[in-house]
């Protein structure tokens, strides 16, 4: 399949869920020494959150009235502005351009988020270290809502809650294990690979097997017809670079999941991850 091909499914894939994807959150993590940080997205993909963080581990509140958001954590290169960065993602990550996309993943380090639903609000855990961020919603590329924050100071002396795992590793694999996981609390996606990932994880229909997703997703012509998925059931987690881990909350039904990663591949003129294989099955019990 071309380029544009790829693209054209990965928009049509994305157009489906986007709209229902439910994302709930469960109970929160264990008490800890600080309090989690608040954040809310506006309507018009503008941050809030305080804008001075402690190093360390630490838990943010996502909350949003939007119908959905994607709050992410980015760490900036030295000298590489909100404004370069808009035009790499608009160029790069919208349009499939690769120049733009190697020099974008050549200047951030994505340290990870969440989405956040109007009536579900998201909760992620990562590790800070001090340093310069943008807190942002993906959702937008106006380089004036890409929030600055300072994290500096004492460690936070929080300690990274117990969890469920997944891991990614190579370029563009997922780790064969675990095969199952619980069906609700905190779960941990380590990106142990070379490249940038995120976690897509949505429910198979009743009777539908992973075979049966990878002939709908896989189809020379591009995802068609009724999907055998349900995207009213799933969940969404922010990007991670290589070496990092992000931690969310989250509370599903039972059954057998498809879990994806759609980053695309610089090295592949821009090809999405899952489209070179990056899909395997899951049951959450």
């Amino acid at each position: 399949m071309s380029a544009p091909k790829y693209r054209a499914a990965l928009a049509s894939l994305a157009l489906a869920g986007a709209a229902s994807l439910t994302v709930v959150a469960a109970s929160a993590p264990a008490q800890a020494a600080t309090a989690p940080v608040p954040v809310s997205i506006s309507k018009g993909h503008v941050v809030t959150m305080p804008t001075t963080l402690q190093p360390g581990v630490t838990e943010f509140t996502v909350s949003t009235k939007r119908k959905r958001a994607d709050f992410q954590l980015v760490i900036p290169a030295a000298g590489y502005t909100p404004q370069e960065a808009a035009r790499d993602i608009e160029k790069g990550l919208d349009r499939g351009k690769v120049k733009p996309l190697k020099r974008f993943e050549a200047n951030v380090t994505l340290a990870g988020g969440t989405a956040a639903m109007a009536d579900h609000p998201g909760t992620l855990v990562v590790t800070l270290t001090p340093g310069t961020y943008w807190a942002l919603d993906v959702g937008t590329t106006d380089p004036a809502k890409f929030l600055p924050v300072t994290v500096t100071g004492a460690d936070t002396g929080n300690v990274m809650p117990a969890s469920a795992q997944i891991k990614a590793k190579s370029a563009a694999k997922w780790a064969g294990s675990p095969k199952s996981i619980p069906n609700k609390g905190l779960l941990t996606f380590k990106n142990a690979a070379t490249q940038n990932h995120f976690v897509e994880m949505v429910k198979l229909k009743k009777g539908k097997s992973l075979s049966d997703f990878k002939k709908w997703f896989l189809s020379e012509t591009g995802p068609s017809g009724p999907p055998p998925v349900d995207f009213n059931k799933g969940l969404s987690m922010g990007v991670v670079s290589p070496g990092l881990s992000e931690t969310v909350s989250y509370k599903l039904p039972k059954g057998n999941y498809v879990m994806l990663c759609f980053w695309p591949d610089a090295s592949m003129g821009g090809m999405p991850h899952a489209f070179m294989g990056m899909i395997r099955g899951i049951k959450l019990k």
